[in-house]
């Protein structure tokens, strides 16, 4: 199968201590969710991969591996079925991952499973046939990687990654090393409470918005963009509706000595509403202030 199939679990598994037995598993695990907007759909043949994890049973049909997968949901005689195929122990942190083909129907759009995280659902009514194939990593584990230009050409590495069981409940980790491998800066937030990470559902996607993310600061700013600050009991003021808000311990002369240095500037969105600017000082980088976005 393609990698946009690996997905979720092993940090779920950690996260519970998973220890139990699988017959034990399926007792524990939380009950469907599922909405009762109206009645599934009628009843057809699905392939692809099933993922069983705790607090997760998914599903990714093949040829939509790029989409949320579905939560699903069993008759008793299709469970049956299926236990068969999957080891009856495991060690901690660890799921699995089954091709599949069944008979089943898949729900109209709602809310369902743990935490109502799922737009969709699939009934598995009868198995076809199942294979056990894989032990996955996270379903949401994704990176992306830029170099930004300090002073007299230095250079950086800008790294950041997702991590966690969907893209829904990961964590963006931001890294910055200097030419030596050396770690300058780190910033870790919950992709939910970022703007521009806490919109994509899968791996492919995330990629591309942790791109963005870090893309965004290597332009090649400078502290001469700041907006300017003429009165020193009043705040910097208003760039075209931007507001910045300069750390407590940048005073207005400090400030402005800063701003005639041109000096590169590295900024990213720390969460729905401001950027976290950056300069270099020494031998690490640190920050300057907050930069509000417009309205």
């Amino acid at each position: 199968m393609t990698k946009p199939l690996v997905p979720l679990l092993a940090l779920l598994f950690v996260a519970f201590g998973a220890t139990a037995t699988l017959s034990a598993r399926a007792q524990l695990a939380p009950p469907d969710a599922a909405s009762a907007q109206s009645e599934p759909s009628e009843t057809r043949r699905f392939r692809g991969v099933y993922v069983h994890g705790w607090e997760a049973r998914l599903f990714v049909e093949a040829g939509r591996e790029n989409e949320p997968p579905s939560w699903v949901s069993m008759t008793s005689a299709a469970r049956a079925s299926l236990e068969q195929v999957l080891p009856s122990a495991f060690e901690p942190g660890e799921g699995f991952r089954v091709v599949v083909e069944f008979d089943g129907r898949r729900s109209p759009p709602g809310r369902y499973g743990h935490l109502n995280a799922y737009t969709h659902s699939v009934l598995i009514e009868r198995l076809i046939s199942a294979r056990l194939e894989s032990r996955p990593t996270a379903f949401c584990d994704a990176e992306a990687s830029v170099v930004w230009r300090g002073a007299n050409d230095r250079t950086y590495t800008v790294s950041a990654s997702t991590t966690g069981p969907t893209c829904a409940h990961s964590v963006a980790l931001l890294i910055v090393r200097n030419a030596s491998g050396e770690i300058v800066w780190t910033d870790a937030m919950p992709t939910a409470h970022v703007m521009g990470l806490n919109t994509p559902a899968t791996r492919t996607p995330m990629t591309a918005a942790l791109q963005e993310w870090i893309g965004y600061g290597a332009r090649g700013e400078t502290t001469r963009e700041l907006p300017p600050w003429p009165h020193e009991q009043e705040p910097p003021e208003s760039a075209g509706g931007f507001e910045f808000a300069p750390e407590s311990w940048i005073n207005r002369e400090t400030y402005l000595e800063m701003r005639a240095r041109a000096e590169p500037m590295f900024c990213y969105v720390q969460g729905m509403e401001s950027l976290a600017c950056l300069v270099e000082n020494g031998n690490r980088l640190e920050k300057i202030g907050v930069q509000a976005f417009a309205g």
